[in-house]
């Protein structure tokens, strides 16, 4: 409960699973020898979420405030009545037809593009971190740390099967960038109109089973087929590279 406002707010607290401790008094300590990692994470939690505070981009939620205490970083951000996409589809049928899903997600592409040009690459694009508030439009979560999106020993991941690109599970020898994003946005877009879950990319580098339906590739506008086609190519350097490039391709056809 926020007193300054007398409203209720979440907060969001930096713990990295593994490598983090919860003492009596509820101050977090580093388990010995991953102080790096956990002061490297730290960096970026709070520069990141100082990066969102008033942002004007209308499909994120913003941060109100950064604060350190007891050894960790805590966010604070609005309270907002939303489920997720997941969950709105599984009250809607499972699917959404290009005319209903385009105005929902026009709004939410720029978001990324702003996001990307504040130096911020998602990596969690997914059914369950895209929301859908009561108002009917839809607000990003999941912002968080780079090393949370990308597999490596040293830290846990959380990715999203289906939806995360062959480079974060450290397969194609890249790092995270804006063609990470397009990939997730474009297989939640598959997901959304085809009604099922992509392959995951994992299984896609051995054997690409990617295939769209008949009657939706009859039904879908041919820029929209070419769009999600260009920005799910496992291979990051054969792969749309920027949100921008992206959103031409799906919404004016310019391949």
């Amino acid at each position: 409960w926020d007193n300054s406002s007398d409203t209720a707010v979440h907060i969001k607290e930096y713990y990295p699973k593994g490598i983090s401790v919860r003492n009596p008094d509820k101050t977090v300590s580093v388990i010995t020898g991953n102080e790096f990692v956990f002061n490297e994470g730290l960096i970026d939690f709070i520069e990141i979420n100082k990066r969102l505070i008033a942002t004007e981009l209308q499909a994120v939620i913003p941060v109100l405030t950064v604060f350190e205490e007891n050894g960790t970083a805590y966010a604070v951000t609005p309270v907002i009545s939303v489920i997720t996409l997941q969950s709105f589809l599984d009250r809607n049928g499972g699917s959404l037809r290009w005319e209903q899903a385009r105005p929902l997600f026009l709004p939410l592409i720029d978001t990324v593009k702003g996001l990307h040009e504040m130096g911020i690459i998602h990596g969690g694009i997914s059914p369950e971190t895209v929301m859908v508030g009561r108002d009917g439009k839809l607000r990003l979560a999941g912002i968080c740390i780079p090393r949370l999106r990308m597999a490596s020993a040293d830290s846990p991941a959380e990715l999203y099967n289906g939806y995360a690109a062959s480079e974060q599970y450290g397969k194609s020898g890249v790092a995270l960038g804006a063609y990470t994003d397009v990939y997730a946005l474009s297989a939640t877009l598959f997901r959304v109109l085809i009604g099922t879950v992509p392959p995951s990319s994992e299984t896609r580098l051995s054997s690409d089973s990617l295939s769209i339906p008949a009657h939706f590739a009859d039904e879908l506008p041919r820029q929209v087929l070419v769009a999600i086609a260009n920005g799910m190519q496992v291979d990051p350097h054969k792969r749309t590279d920027s949100i921008e490039t992206f959103k031409n391709e799906l919404v004016y056809g310019e391949t």
